[in-house]
């Protein structure tokens, strides 16, 4: 067994995959905390603002103004605008529902599948890739070949 390998992993571990976990331990917390209505939110606003960003550019009236957004940086100041407004609507409906608490396996099942469907979007989406690029061995994983059974397994959780 070649222990050099996991020890170059174990104490260089690759940015990408820390951040997918510092991303899944705040949306943990935040579900032990308040219940999993924040991580369905994310997990639901993610595809929502892809789809709303993607028609933006067609859309009646404003289709000229989204057009001149010159810059990969007021793209994606858009695009977490659209995120944001969603993100606020899909929680007002999933607290309208009630059921705001949650046990500690709920929580990590919300925290792990919102933090799925949302590093699936941002893999996706050109603009984030000039904000954040993910290396090739995240990009692999939650790559265009695997996107649809993420995003599938993170929603039948």
């Amino acid at each position: 067994m070649n222990t050099q390998a996991v020890m170059t992993l174990l104490t260089h571990p690759p940015i990408d995959w820390v951040l997918f976990l510092v991303i899944v331990i705040a949306l943990l917390i935040d579900s032990m905390r308040s219940g999993t209505g924040r991580a369905a939110a994310v997990a639901l606003a993610a595809p929502a603002t892809l789809f709303l960003y993607t028609e933006l550019g067609k859309a009646a009236f404003i289709s000229s103004l989204v057009s001149s957004l010159n810059t990969t940086v007021l793209q994606a100041a858009l695009l977490g605008g659209i995120f944001v407004v969603t993100f606020l609507l899909f929680h007002r409906i999933m607290y309208s529902f009630g059921g705001s608490s949650s046990s500690l396996i709920q929580s990590i099942l919300a925290a792990i599948a919102a933090t799925i469907v949302l590093l699936v979007m941002w893999i996706h989406i050109p603009v984030l890739q000039s904000v954040w690029h993910f290396g090739s061995s995240f990009q692999a994983a939650f790559g265009t070949a695997y996107a649809f059974w993420w995003g599938i397994g993170a929603y039948l959780v």
